[in-house]
């Protein structure tokens, strides 16, 4: 079932980018000669007008085809694609990205106004679990509450009451083998766990994120804050691709294999994870799209005002060269986050099989060099 709810949430985000491709060459007037829901054979559809409407087998995205926008197909008809103008042509690649944006702030409006402003909680309960991370190959699940540390080189071990408590001591023991006494469902347990050091400030991790408190917000205060989310969402995903540009780093991009991950964990930590982590792909997508390459809509972009500039109609020529580059530029970039994808998920299957981040150890009372110091 979750998996189902995943792969229509990924296609309802393709779907109404592509509906805002639609929607726009209707305005515009642009004859549309398939509107569809999913790939593949057509399981129901009707026609009305010139325009087939489709519900497709693979619900994983849809498509819009506006006449004469292959450039095998151009007649010269006043209503294709072609025999617009530049602008109304740029008005119709942007409205794909327009529409996930719209998309995403009607979820982050409704997650904010329904289920509330996210807050992260000070106790010491673990609220997510990072993919590949120490914590997740320890075993260490949501919902379980941290009651004590110990490192096993000093043989101390100390009470944590609060979130800051045990990730300042976390922190300070990177590369250091850690037992975290926990309770999960009234049950003790002891979790062997070594934090990792991150390069950048030295410090160790382990991969967890507090629990998140809701706090319900008015219908404008929801839509104030989505405009901010949208804007978060944007601005620090082109800080951190031009940070890495800079200095010669290699992005941490995820592809599809990663984003079902991520979809999966969000699915069972809540619905309002769920719909946070759908409106923040739908913004990556839109964002993607926006790019100036061809074969995206900001490609076509450009494309169009070229030919503005240039005072003359592109001809199928530069397109059919266009439409290579972008597939040179684009394969290299999916292959890139697919081996992420596989990267990630090899590595963490190795620490689990080396033990290299300890496991989980059924106890129903911790060890007796374990308990809480008096």
């Amino acid at each position: 079932m979750i998996a189902l709810s995943i792969i229509l949430a990924l296609g309802l985000v393709v779907f109404f980018h592509e509906f805002g491709h639609f929607i726009c060459c209707r305005m515009v007037g642009i004859r549309v000669l398939r509107f569809a829901f999913g790939f593949g054979p057509e399981i129901v559809g009707f026609t009305r007008g010139e325009t087939r409407y489709s519900i497709c087998a693979f619900p994983l995205g849809g498509f819009v085809k506006p006449a004469g926008e292959d450039p095998e197909e151009i007649t010269g008809a006043k209503d294709e694609f072609f025999s617009k103008s530049w602008k109304a042509r740029i008005l119709v690649a942007l409205a794909g990205p327009w529409m996930n944006y719209v998309f995403s702030f009607v979820l982050f409006w409704f997650g904010f106004w329904w289920f509330g402003t996210p807050e992260l909680s000070k106790e010491p309960a673990v609220g997510v679990v990072m993919t590949g991370s120490p914590a997740e190959a320890a075993g260490l699940k949501a919902g379980d509450r941290v009651e004590s540390v110990l490192a096993k080189a000093k043989k101390e071990q100390i009470v944590v009451a609060t979130w800051d408590e045990l990730s300042k001591y976390i922190h300070a023991h990177a590369e250091k083998d850690l037992t975290l006494n926990i309770k999960r469902a009234g049950e003790s347990l002891a979790v062997n766990v070594v934090p990792r050091k991150d390069p950048g400030r030295g410090i160790g991790l382990i991969g967890i994120m507090p629990e998140v408190i809701r706090k319900k917000e008015g219908l404008f205060t929801a839509a104030v804050l989505s405009v901010k989310e949208l804007y978060h969402w944007s601005f620090s995903s082109l800080s951190y691709l031009w940070d890495k540009f800079k200095k010669w780093e290699k992005p941490d991009l995820a592809g599809p294999v990663g984003i079902v991950t991520m979809m999966n964990q969000a699915a069972r930590s809540g619905v309002d994870n769920f719909l946070a982590l759908l409106a923040a792909i739908s913004v990556a997508i839109g964002l993607f799209n926006l790019f100036p390459i061809p074969l995206l809509d900001g490609g076509h972009v450009l494309l169009y005002l070229w030919e503005a500039i240039a005072g003359k109609k592109i001809t199928r020529r530069v397109l059919v060269r266009a439409n290579t580059v972008g597939m040179a530029i684009l394969i290299p970039i999916f292959l890139f986050a697919f081996y992420n994808d596989l990267a990630r998920m090899w590595a963490n299957r190795a620490a689990k099989a080396k033990g290299e981040f300890g496991q989980v150890i059924e106890s129903s009372q911790p060890p007796a060099e374990q308990q809480p110091a008096k």
